[in-house]
C-alpha cells in the first residue's frame, strides 16, 4: 500500500531507502551502520568512496577466511 503513493520516491528507491536510513538518526536515534545489507548511494562521492573501502574490507575478510578454512582442512 505505501509503494502506491504518487511521487513518493522517498521509499520506493533504492537511494530514496538509503537516503531514508541514514537519515534515521536524527529521527529515532538509530545508526545507519546497524542496517543490513548496507546501503551506498554511489552518484555520491562521499558514498563511492565508503563502498570502495567497504567492499575492500569484506573482500579481505571472505580471503581470510578461504584461507582458514583451506588450512584448518590441510592439517585435519
Amino acid at each position: 500500500m505505501v509503494n502506491h503513493f504518487e511521487k513518493n520516491g522517498v521509499i520506493t528507491t533504492k537511494v530514496g531507502l538509503c537516503r531514508t536510513v541514514r537519515n534515521m538518526r536524527w529521527v529515532c536515534n538509530i545508526d545507519s551502520d546497524d542496517f543490513y545489507p548496507k546501503c551506498f548511494d554511489l552518484n555520491d562521492e562521499d558514498d563511492y568512496a565508503h563502498f570502495e573501502q567497504y567492499f575492500k574490507i569484506c573482500k579481505a575478510q571472505a580471503t581470510l577466511k578461504l584461507y582458514m578454512k583451506l588450512y584448518r582442512l590441510r592439517n585435519n
